[in-house]
This record gives C-alpha cells, structure tokens and sequence, in this order.
C-alpha cells in the first residue's frame, strides 16, 4: 500500500475535531444502511466525542485509501478528517500552527521525489516515492492536519535545510 498514507501514527495523541465539523462529517457519510460503504464503520454519534483529546491505538485503510483510526476508549473507526493535531492553534507559539503555512510538498524538479520545502523554496528534505503526484497530495493533505513542529517529525526533518552537497569539515 504504497501511496496509502496517513497523517497520524498508531501511539500518537491527536484531538477530535469540533462539534460543528463532526457533524458535517457524520451527514458526509451518512448513506443508505443496506448498502456497504463508510457509513457502517465510522460512529453513528461522532459528535458527542468532539474537541476530546485521543490516543490512537489503530489505524487501516479502507476503499480508496482512506484513513481510519482506532481510537482509545471510542467506538467504531473515525475517518481522519475527523482528527487533528492536539497542539494545533494551542497557544499563539509559531510552531502550534498549521504545517501547510510553512511547508508544501512538491515534485522534484527530475521527477522522482517528493521535497518538502518551504513556502519560499527552501528543501528541507526529499523522499523518494513510487507515486511521486499522489505522494505530493498526501503530505499537503497531512500538512492541514498537523502542527509545524509534528509535521517535522512525522516527516523526519529536523528544520535543518537539505543541503545536496555538504562540505565536510578537515
């Protein structure tokens, strides 16, 4: 399942979204109850659990590549839409705000990687993936739901710049 990907990691804490979002979630996949589709593994009462601080135990992937999380104590599996970041807009601290205002995923100019970069085009690393423009869409989509400072570690990078050719010291 290579390009199945998700934004956050079994062992993390994430937070349930807001009552409002939960939701328009649960209207989203709401859908006839004879027939098999989303709606019969997510909670029928999403919202009851909103803005609760989770730990994620499980994670799958269901038709299409999207994402449901076990979640600690809850019912069912919850779609990833219905998570974020539990520091995310946490205090007015940069690193408490969303990733996808710092970083965006892009293909390498060859072709053959995914770099996360800054805004302004600074690479700060580069994966390299067997679907490098649904890769690009997965990380952006991860960049909305997580911190800068997690968003750095799930993607490994230290918010050092990449550098192609370092110059070692003698």
């Amino acid at each position: 399942m290579e390009n199945y990907h998700s934004a956050f990691l079994p062992g993390e804490y994430a937070r349930l979204q807001s009552r409002a979002l939960l939701e328009q979630l649960q209207q989203k996949y709401t859908g006839d109850p004879s027939q098999f589709g989303l709606h019969t593994v997510v909670p029928p009462n999403m919202a009851e659990f909103a803005d609760q601080r989770v730990r994620i135990t499980g994670r799958s992937y269901y038709h299409f590549g999207w994402v449901l999380y076990e979640l600690e104590g809850l019912p069912d599996c919850w779609p990833e839409a219905a998570l974020v970041d539990q520091q995310l807009f946490k205090s007015d601290d940069p690193d408490n705000q969303p990733a996808n205002l710092t970083y965006i995923a892009v293909k390498s100019d060859d072709g053959q990687f995914v770099d996360i970069c800054t805004r302004d085009g600074v690479r700060y690393c580069s994966y390299r993936r067997h679907d490098v423009d649904a890769s690009v869409k997965d990380i952006n989509r991860v960049a909305k739901l997580r911190t800068r400072s997690s968003f750095s570690s799930r993607y490994e990078f230290d918010g050092v710049e990449y550098d192609d050719n370092p110059k070692l010291e003698t």
